[in-house]
């Protein structure tokens, strides 16, 4: 027997300041290499304490705690900050996705959880989600 239990979490409250609160400095710097590596821009990323730096030749680049600071003397600040942004909001969402994963599980006891992505339309927006199914 499939019971689908239906766990809706539109706009559920989570502030940003809590979203970024799953971020680690590592995890940061992780997603800081990936977005300067995708944007085919030079120079390895370092942590210094809980910040993660960056610079180049005509660029530089410091996150703390969420918040990224990004200058340009080429103009590329605004291509930089739109791919680190959208990076960060898809490693919190990530993060996120799975504490409520974890939380299903342990609901769900012994019975399996299973994860699906789906495409959800509100108001002619198409957002990604996850469906959790439990089957009993």
């Amino acid at each position: 027997m499939v019971c689908d239990l239906a766990v809706s979490i539109t706009q559920a409250g989570v502030t940003d300041e809590q979203l970024k609160g799953l971020l680690t400095p590592e995890l940061t710097l992780a997603v800081v290499k990936a977005v300067l590596a995708d944007l085919g821009l030079a120079g390895e990323p370092r942590l210094t304490g809980d910040t993660v730096v960056w610079n180049s030749y005509n660029s530089s680049l410091t996150v703390r705690a969420g918040q990224a600071t990004v200058r340009s003397y080429v103009g590329d600040d605004q291509r930089i900050s739109a791919a680190l942004g959208a990076g960060l909001a898809q490693a919190c969402d990530a993060l996120y996705g799975q504490q409520i994963a974890r939380a299903l599980a342990e609901i769900a006891g012994k019975q399996p959880l299973i994860q699906r992505n789906i495409a959800v339309e509100k108001e002619g927006v198409v957002r990604q989600a996850t469906l959790f199914t439990v089957r009993y």
